[in-house]
């Protein structure tokens, strides 16, 4: 496991018995980020679902503050023409702002050529319903995924 996250045991799966009313919500929130994550024309709807001065870290890039995170997103858009995440996560009773995740992201390529990733995250939010925003998010990307 990356340094910073809670073992496994520690985590909560969102998936089987049957989810409480936060993590029913955290189940929209998701979907509806990983939709908008998967637009190529959401740029700046992608910049919403973080708080003005949060950090994104992908891979190696590193983005502080929405204006950072908006430039950082167009970037990753550039060789990409579509994306699908499918992920699961997993919540903590000791951390319940954090949340950790793994999936998969298929990615269209605009060569016409097509890739499959791995990756996990962490992620950090502030506030609650509908105000909720992510302050951190790391992605850790397995670039020998097939």
């Amino acid at each position: 496991m990356c340094a910073g996250f809670n073992s496994k045991d520690n985590f909560s799966t969102s998936q089987g018995a049957s989810p409480s009313l936060l993590e029913a919500n955290m189940d929209e929130w998701f979907k509806y980020f990983y939709a908008t994550s998967d637009d190529g024309s959401a740029h700046q709807k992608y910049t919403t679902f973080f708080t003005q001065d949060a950090t994104l870290i992908m891979g190696e890039q590193r983005a502080v503050g929405q204006a950072d995170i908006l430039q950082l997103r167009t970037g990753m858009w550039s060789k990409v023409s579509s994306r699908k995440h499918t992920y699961t996560y997993y919540s903590s009773v000791e951390r319940p702002d954090t949340y950790l995740l793994e999936g998969d992201v298929v990615y269209g390529l605009k060569t016409g050529a097509e890739a499959t990733m791995k990756w996990v995250a962490k992620a950090e939010f502030e506030g609650q319903g509908s105000d909720r925003r992510l302050a951190f998010y790391q992605v850790f990307l397995n670039a020998g995924s097939k």
